[in-house]
């Protein structure tokens, strides 16, 4: 099933086989988006675009957006409040870094 603006995504700490990553060249939407566990990957190209109509929770597991190279455009993650502040996660930390 492909989520839409009024679903809410769990991702769970256990039972998942591989991580979850956005197909290329597509905007996604969900309403609620939990990660427990696991990665959802949007890396590789800025046009994966993942837009969070509601609250994003992240109590395990990765957001990744990041191809970790600074010469190309990363995954757009759309936040539902315009000039929301964005912050990049860093589970393994449990620290933010505001970008």
């Amino acid at each position: 099933m492909v989520p839409d603006s009024t679903t809410d995504v769990l991702i769970p700490s256990s039972g998942v086989t591989f991580n979850c990553r956005l197909r290329v060249d597509s905007v996604h939407a969900c309403r609620d988006l939990t990660i427990q566990g696991y990665k959802l990957i949007g890396a590789d190209t800025n046009v994966r675009v993942l837009r969070v109509l509601g609250n994003l929770n992240i109590t395990g597991g990765e957001l990744d957006f990041s191809d970790n190279n600074p010469n190309t455009k990363d995954g757009v993650i759309q936040p539902k409040e315009i000039g929301l502040t964005l912050m990049k996660l860093h589970s393994e930390k449990e620290t933010a870094e505001f970008i």
